[in-house]
């Protein structure tokens, strides 16, 4: 298939009728068949290993984005996957050799490159700023004291190009949006409750990170949450699988993470069809999470005790957030010593040079830090341009779904807004997670012609005006 035949079918999907007695479309047919490599990755996970079990799910997941470059629907399902499994992936599987770190980006750069001229012709506020903070984090390469560590960020930022052609492709399939959000789900349950039971024999993941395994899941529950089918209990599905990812999030430990899966979880409810299943969905949640809690008794004091730790008013500001309150000052003043930031990726340096200041504690002194918030990196390492940039993406979500608020579409673009400007709160741009929920915003804002956004009323027509009223 050439370049340019897969750019034209990129614009106009169309969905195909597999079975008119079932009434399944093909992504629901692929969705069915995932939930089944899904469940026997889980079961293998919990025979053979974690590790087995991630590597098989990681394998489908590919398989599937590949696969998705002639199907679109296969594609979104795929990329939805891979976007959910990316923190383990990077943590357990692709440490070096044969599957370096960045395998999943180097695929995303394929898919752009074969995009290219779909991707030239993007006009939406959303890619026009997106691309401006390309530009502006390419310019700081020139003149950072890591190279290596900013030509990293830039390409975390970038392939958001490469997921927005995957949502671009099934702009007009709703059931592809759905059934990803399905698929994920319930790869964030299954292999959810699989790592927790199996972290005894492995080295686990940082909580930070892996919180966003189950976080990611509940992104793609939220972008294909009002694409569920109207009869049946579709919405409710997604809502019980989103409840279970909240748990696996506040069992991890992980506080700026499980402030956005509650965002997540707001969401979804405001948004639900049926008062009843709101109603539902909240006491089954409630019961749910005490359930989940005194199964995992070790896991849940640990959660409860940050918890406590953070709103602990006799415990210092750098010890109730570990430091991150240090690292976030800091980043200020190095910004205001260098207004036109240090250079991309250059935090880290940034900081161990910086010495002692009165107006620290002291962390991190005369050692190499992490920023751990992509608010205070950018601002740091591209100054007031790259944060002014990132500020208007972010923001711009609320603005454009205000706009086409007779579309039903402000929630959504609010949603995408606070979960993005919280989640950079308390993590970088590493997370393969919220670059999916801002590409599937993107294309949910701009699409054209999909079902499940109802059409905005015409405008009333102006009354007609008599001789006898106009004198």
């Amino acid at each position: 298939m050439t370049t340019a035949t897969l750019t034209n079918h990129m614009v106009i999907p169309r969905p195909r009728i597999l079975s008119r007695k079932t009434g399944l479309t093909a992504a629901g047919k692929w969705g069915i068949f995932f939930i089944f490599c899904t469940a026997a990755c889980t079961g293998l996970s919990l025979v053979a290993g974690f590790m087995t079990g991630l590597a098989c799910m990681t394998a489908i997941a590919f398989l599937a984005a590949i696969l998705g470059l002639y199907r679109p629907a296969v594609g979104l399902i795929g990329v939805s996957m891979l976007c959910t499994l990316d923190t383990l992936d990077r943590a357990l599987l692709f440490t070096g050799g044969l599957f370096p770190w960045n395998t999943f980006n180097y695929w995303l750069l394929v898919v752009m490159f074969l995009s290219i001229a779909f991707l030239m012709k993007l006009n939406d506020p959303q890619s026009r700023l997106l691309e401006l903070a390309v530009i502006i984090l390419l310019f700081g390469l020139l003149f950072t004291p890591v190279l290596v560590d900013g030509f990293e960020t830039t390409l975390n930022v970038a392939t958001f190009f490469g997921i927005l052609v995957y949502f671009s492709r099934n702009a007009r399939n709703d059931s592809a949006w759905f059934w990803q959000a399905v698929v994920s789900g319930i790869i964030g349950v299954g292999l959810g409750c699989a790592y927790i039971l199996g972290m005894s024999h492995f080295n686990p993941v940082n909580a930070n990170a892996w919180a966003y395994f189950p976080l990611t899941a509940m992104f793609a529950i939220c972008l294909g949450f009002r694409f569920a089918p109207r009869r049946g209990k579709g919405q409710l599905l997604l809502a019980l699988l989103a409840l279970v990812n909240l748990v696996w999030i506040f069992l991890s430990g992980s506080r700026g993470t499980l402030l956005v899966g509650l965002v997540c979880m707001v969401y979804l409810i405001v948004s639900m069809r049926s008062k009843v299943q709101k109603i539902g969905s909240i006491v089954f949640g409630t019961l749910l999470a005490l359930f989940m809690m005194v199964s995992f008794t070790a896991l849940n004091e640990t959660a409860v005790h940050r918890i406590t730790k953070l709103l602990d008013p006799e415990q210092s500001m750098t010890g109730r957030t570990s430091g991150r309150s240090d690292l976030a000052y800091g980043g200020f003043l190095l910004f205001q010593e260098h207004p036109f930031g240090v250079g991309t990726g250059g935090f880290t340096v940034a900081w161990a040079k910086m010495g002692f200041r009165e107006s620290l504690s002291g962390y991190g002194y005369g050692a190499s830090r992490e920023a751990h918030a992509g608010w205070i990196k950018i601002l740091t390492e591209n100054g007031f341009l790259g944060a002014l940039a990132l500020a208007a993406f972010s923001i711009s979500f609320t603005v454009l779904g205000w706009q086409k608020r007779r579309s039903g579409l402000f929630t959504v673009g609010l949603f995408v807004t606070c979960a993005l400007c919280v989640a950079w709160v308390s993590t970088e741009f590493a997370a393969k997670g919220l670059w999916f929920l801002a590409a599937g915003g993107t294309a949910l804002l701009n699409m054209k012609g999909a079902a499940g956004i109802p059409p905005a009323p015409p405008p009333a027509p102006a009354p007609a005006v008599t001789p006898q009223e106009s004198s």
